[in-house]
């Protein structure tokens, strides 16, 4: 490694861009992490929801205000979908 006091400013000004072009794709690496681990996050809340759901009778179903028909509905997901694992 080179000493910083030989560098010329110019090499000096790459230098810095470089580390700080390094930083901002850090941050922007770690923002994605945190945002696709939040999006998973609620993608497994809301799978879990809907198998509860899903598992009750009809009759709890009736007690929440909930027809069968309208569990995917009632958690955010899409109807014609089926999210349920066996």
């Amino acid at each position: 490694m080179y000493p910083m006091e030989s560098l010329s400013p110019r090499a000096l000004a790459l230098a810095e861009l470089v580390a700080r072009s390094a930083a901002a794709a850090q941050i922007h690496a770690v923002a994605t992490v945190k945002a696709l681990a939040r999006g998973a996050a609620r993608r497994w809340q809301g799978h879990q929801d809907l198998r509860r759901l899903q598992d009750l009778d009809d009759r709890l179903l009736e007690d929440i205000g909930v027809e069968r028909y309208e569990i995917a509905r009632a958690v955010g997901k899409a109807p014609w979908l089926d999210y349920r694992v066996r």
